[in-house]
This record gives C-alpha cells, structure tokens and sequence, in this order.
C-alpha cells in the first residue's frame, strides 16, 4: 500500500474508516455546492498478483467499494505456474476482501470465474455484473444468480434509472436495454464503438469517437427513438477531437461531455448549444472519464496514469496519484475511486481520494 500526502496521513485515515483518536463530523455523501477546495487525500492499494487486471470500479460509500477484474493469488510468490483466480475485490472500510464470483459459461458450460467488467449497485443494496464474455450476474442481497444476455455485441458501458432500467452500451453500434427479467436491442443505425454512457429522468446519451460510419459522435435516446446529436453523412464532427465521455451529474444540472481536448457543457441538444469550459489540449493528461456531482463539483480520469481532475467552478487542477495506467474511474459524493495497471507483470492498482 502506498500513501500519498503523507502530511495528510490523519486526514486519510478518517476518511477511510481506519482507526483513530478522534472523529471528528462526518462529511455528508453529496457535497454539494463547492467553489473553493481542491483538497483531497488519497490512498493506493495493489490487488492480486503479477498477470492480474483491474478494469471496473464502483463506489456504494467509504465502506462498501467493488472493483471487478481478474486477480491472481499465488501460494508460492517464487512459483506463477501455480495460482488461485478471483474476480471481484470488496473494501469493508478496512481491508480488501478477494471473491470468486460465478457465470454461467458459454453454451450452458459450468459455471466459471470470469472477469468482471461493469458493476451495478442500486440502492437497495442489489449489485448487477456483466463479465467480458457478456453473461450477466445479480445478487439480491442474498444469493446469486447468473445467466446470458440475449444480445451477443460486446458490452462495456452501463447506465440505470433503476434495477429494472438498465442501458448497455457497446461495440459495433450496441444499445440495449434491460427491464429486469428481459433485454431489447435498440437500434441506433451505425457500427460505431460506444464508449460512455450516461441518462436522467428523460433522455440517455451515448458517446462514440471512432470513424465507422459517423465520426466523433454522440447520440441521444428519449425513450422511443435514438438519434445521432452531432455527425453527417460524410463522417465529420463541429469539433476536431473526438467525443469520448458524457455526464449529467443532476437531473438539475446541464449535460457536460469530454472530447479529445476540450470539456464542454451543454445547454440544449437540439438545437445544438453548447461552451467550452476546460480546454486541456496542452495539460500533459489524457483525459478519458467526465463525472460529478453538480456543475461546479466536476472530476476527469486520465486514461495513461492513475490521475484526475477536479473543477471546482472556478479553477481545474490535476492530481497524478500513481503513473500507471486507469481502466476505470468513477466518483460518488466525497469518493473518488480508479483502478488500473500498466503491464501484466505488475499487479493493478486502486486509488481512493477523499475530497474534503
């Protein structure tokens, strides 16, 4: 484990339900609005073994955090030929806790310990994952259950108003919705590879920066149709960098994308209105993940290092945590939470920051 700030060490250790002489009062979960502090503390812990990945991550609270990937535990340090195999990491507010979950194989094989690539939890304490093999898996607070999804595109991304309205978003044009016990494929016209997604009450947004069938796009699906915001016919984009993330960190607040040097907000889809609030070009960061909690409480994952950056309303400032690479990032309230590595040789990493 490796800390950072270390001046901040006391700090940290609240923050992360270590033990301490004093407590002092506890941060609400959602901040709210914040103008002014760009003051985080941060903890990095390694999971499993050399030949092990982490590259999904999800925050329920300072107690409860899954990152999903696969985990080697070796018996011998000195022997990689022999090994257990995990898929699921759980932070109890004191430790890391390995798990194997099970799903189904293909063609009805026996069950198997795939890798976890997107973790769901609802509110009601209900966690949904979907492994890289596309079989999905619920827990219902008490048992697990795991069966195939109908749509046999690849999955990656994953949004939901409920556990009973789930959007997958994927490669090769793959949009699909999820009702609980059926999954429908909604047709979005193109081939591209989708590689965000994000919703409110209203409307589901999903982000494309290939150059398939329509350039540097992003798409919109109101709950009967989907439509392509910005592209035409001949694969050209308003912007000369590629869309890559979309969030709307309230039902209140405006609707923000990441492009490939540029953060804009945007204040209507149709038309088109929208404002550059970060260019980040020059930064020396390659930012990949756009989440928040409120427009002026803004977080960006870098895609090469485990860093991010915080808007704050006012100001961005970036924070490197760990050079090594984040296959996933994600934020919730006060927690900041990336998990990656940057070969197969060294075991992934998770960071945790607390904002404060």
């Amino acid at each position: 484990m490796t800390f950072k700030q270390s001046g901040l060490l006391f700090f940290l250790v609240l923050s992360l339900g270590l033990p301490a002489c004093d407590q002092p009062t506890e941060p609400k979960d959602n901040p709210g609005p914040d103008t002014t502090s760009h003051n985080f503390v941060w903890r990095v812990d390694t999971l499993g073994g050399p030949f092990s990945t982490a590259i999904s991550i999800e925050i329920v609270n300072e107690n409860e955090i899954y990152v999903g990937g696969e985990f080697f535990v070796y018996p011998d340090p000195n022997d990689l030929s022999v090994s257990d195999r995990f898929n699921l990491a759980v932070w109890d507010g004191n430790k890391w806790t390995l798990k194997k979950i099970l799903f189904v194989g293909y063609n009805n094989a026996p069950p198997y310990v795939e890798p976890i690539k997107i973790i769901k939890h609802f509110e009601n304490g209900h966690l949904l994952l979907v492994s890289n093999f596309n079989s999905v898996a619920k827990y219902d607070g008490k048992t697990w259950s795991s069966f195939y999804t109908l749509d046999g595109k690849d999955k990656k991304y994953c949004w939901a108003r409920s556990e009973t309205d789930i959007y997958f978003a994927g490669y090769n044009g793959s949009f699909t919705h999820y009702n609980g016990s059926t999954f429908t494929t909604i047709s979005t016209g193109v081939t591209n590879h989708f590689i965000d997604i994000w919703g409110d009450d209203k409307n589901v947004w999903i982000t494309s920066d290939d150059r398939s069938t329509t350039a540097f796009a992003f798409g919109e699906y109101n709950g009967n149709t989907f439509r392509m915001i910005d592209s035409n016919p001949n694969g050209e984009s308003r912007f000369p960098y590629g869309y890559i993330s979309v969030c709307k960190p309230s039902q209140n607040s405006p609707l923000f994308l990441l492009l490939q040097g540029n953060t804009i907000e945007v204040s209507s889809t149709n038309p088109y209105k929208y404002k550059v609030i970060y260019n980040h070009i020059e930064s020396g960061y390659y930012f990949y993940w756009l989440r928040g909690n409120a427009a002026n409480d803004l977080y960006m994952g870098d895609w090469n290092t485990q860093s991010f950056s915080h808007f704050n309303g006012k100001t961005w400032k970036a924070f490197t945590v760990n050079f090594e690479g984040q296959e996933a990032f994600t934020v919730k309230g006060n927690l900041i939470a990336g998990c990656g590595n940057d070969s197969n040789i060294n075991p992934p990493r998770v960071y945790v920051a607390r904002h404060f």
